[in-house]
């Protein structure tokens, strides 16, 4: 029997070959699990962007912080980093579809039926109620028909989908009209341009909420269309797996009472 220690079988050390294995084992290394992990955590450090509607509701209005509130705890839950952006209606839905940014805060059923290649997370995050508004205290209107044959002035705002449908089908052209902005369409109503507005009561209440507006006591709600509709986040397609997760989280937030509380901390802010 050969004696290892007598008989050595091993080849002859060669430094140069060594080293040059080494690091051919490294590469490798870092190809299999380095390169992979460095990935991951680059896009685990990049913020997710959450953009929100700034036509009906700027930085500090009503309902932007409340959004903000119930997301940064959600993400925070999900531990993931957020950033928040604003963008005007028209511009969401191009920018999300390319994937420039990477989810809206708050969009009806509706807007998923046009855009049908995002991804809708099956959580509400709050919920509106679509609604005509006027500043005239005499003015009545028993149903939507009663604009058929009326001679009121009726506006929307562009992007506002069930607005948009329903001031189509119950107004005739010359006498509807679109304005870019919530406060816009306020103004134009306390100034008699307009007789009666359709918007979402969320960025209404952004309006009564916000910086001073002469004559706003005199807004009232004359009637309200349909019935009060969840809010949806919807995100880009290559963050499918996310809707799952968010979807979860909200809902859990939503039992523990958590949305409930941000909702009248917000309220009692601006009741002050």
């Amino acid at each position: 029997m050969l004696h290892p220690m007598r008989h050595p079988i091993s080849p002859p050390v060669h430094r140069g070959a060594n080293v040059r294995s080494a690091l051919t084992a490294c590469w490798l290394a870092f190809c299999v699990w380095g390169a992979p992990l460095a990935q991951a955590q680059a896009i685990g450090e990049r913020p997710f962007v959450l953009a929100y509607d700034e036509s009906g509701g700027s930085e500090g209005s009503y309902s932007v912080k409340l959004l903000r509130l119930i997301y940064a705890e959600a993400f925070r839950r999900m531990g993931v980093p957020l950033e928040v952006a604003s963008y005007p209606t028209a511009r969401l839905p191009l920018l999300l579809e390319r994937g420039l940014i990477d989810g809206e805060m708050a969009r009806a059923l509706v807007y998923g039926k046009l855009h049908p290649d995002l991804v809708r997370v099956n959580e509400s995050v709050l919920v509106g109620a679509f609604a005509l508004y006027t500043s005239k205290p005499e003015l009545r209107l028993g149903d939507l028909k009663d604009l058929l044959t009326s001679s009121l002035r009726v506006e929307y705002r562009l992007g506002v989908l069930s607005c948009e449908a329903a001031m189509k089908a119950a107004v005739s052209g010359e006498r509807l009209s679109t304005i870019a902005t919530t406060r816009q369409g306020v103004e134009k109503l306390l100034r008699d341009r307009t007789d009666v507005y359709c918007d979402i009561d969320l960025a209404v209440l952004n309006v009564l909420y916000g910086p001073p507006l002469p004559g706003v006591g005199a807004l009232r709600t004359l009637m309200q269309i349909g019935d009060p509709a969840p809010l949806y986040p919807y995100l880009n397609p290559k963050h499918a797996d996310m809707a799952f997760r968010l979807a979860a989280v909200l809902k859990q937030m939503k039992q523990e009472g958590v949305v409930e509380q941000y909702r009248k901390k917000v309220l009692h802010e601006f009741s002050r």
